[in-house]
């Protein structure tokens, strides 16, 4: 199935696919992303970006200057741009590594969906990463606006990939408490507790 789903979403045969989901925003650090790309890719040259979403609710909307970042440094080959999706969640099950390069983040819920979909995660220590990720356990933590420290950590993943299935099952063991089951029954313990 999941052969099926990668071929069916035009990932290469083989490759190591990274994805990225969400706005296009200088904020949300794909720019530092892409700046680290060349690099990653000269030391791993299977890898495979999927930059899944779109600028254009954006302040900050950078998705152009993605676009001409991609065609400067002739990248096309390892690099798709899939645009707007509502189905994200096949993007998650069907890649190999998340990443989150974020200058800050509220909550981060795209964080959890990967991580709840066995994916392990690179991601800068803003919003709820920190508070779920444990460096080189479940996940990969840099701080934010480091383009040295997410490059790190970038390479330390895909140093770690034997291991990704441990790391992947870790992942999604750290994020139960977010299961809606859980949400619902915590909810209702406040409720009874508040109305005692």
């Amino acid at each position: 199935e999941r052969t099926a789903l990668r071929e069916r979403l035009g990932f290469p045969p083989g490759a190591t696919v990274v994805v990225y989901a969400g706005r296009l925003s200088r904020a949300k650090g794909v720019m530092m992303l892409l700046e680290t790309w060349p690099r990653l890719l000269a030391a791993h040259p299977s890898l495979f970006l999927v930059v899944v979403g779109s600028g254009r609710d954006s302040w900050d909307n950078c998705e152009e200057d993605i676009a001409e970042f991609i065609g400067a440094n002739n990248l096309g080959a390892s690099i798709a741009l899939a645009g707007h999706s509502d189905r994200v969640h096949e993007y998650f099950q069907a890649a190999d590594l998340y990443v989150s390069p974020s200058d800050y983040e509220g909550f981060g819920l795209s964080i959890v969906e990967a991580l709840a979909c066995e994916l392990p995660v690179v991601s800068t220590a803003v919003g709820v990463a920190p508070q779920v990720m444990r460096h080189d356990e479940n996940g990969f933590l840099c701080p934010p606006k480091d383009l040295g420290a997410f490059g790190a950590a970038m390479m330390l993943a895909l140093a770690r990939q034997d291991r990704w299935p441990e790391i992947g099952k870790r992942a999604r063991e750290s994020v139960l408490e977010f299961d809606t089951a859980r949400i619902i029954d915590k909810y209702v313990a406040l409720c009874r507790e508040l109305s005692a």
